[in-house]
């Protein structure tokens, strides 16, 4: 993959994540319907991870990363974006999730 492409990604990316909100209004209720779905497959994730290295890619914001580590996993959560990844980051240390969870951007 090129630098440049990697580049208008990244850029993309920052952007999507820099003000998420006007995403939230337009598609947020769309995804309504799988929240149940979601649940779901949030719990058979997590379930076995206790005590195991988890590596989550294309995190954003942090998708299952907090659930991970909250639950005893060791996480390293990974996205192109580095808006997405000040903001995890951010939460997680709000959250005051600790070592087991870390965040970088790849």
């Amino acid at each position: 993959m090129n630098d440049s492409r990697i580049g208008r990604e990244r850029a993309f990316h920052d952007d999507r994540f820099a003000d998420d909100s006007e995403r939230q209004r337009t598609v947020g209720r769309f995804y309504q319907i799988v929240d149940r779905m979601m649940a779901d497959y949030t719990s058979g994730v997590v379930k076995d991870a206790r005590g195991k290295k988890v590596l989550e890619y294309g995190c954003g914001t942090g998708s299952q990363a907090f659930s991970l580590a909250t639950d005893g996993a060791h996480v390293t959560a990974i996205d192109i974006s580095a808006t997405a990844i000040a903001i995890a980051s951010a939460q997680a240390e709000s959250l005051g999730i600790g070592p087991d969870l870390t965040f970088a951007e790849m």
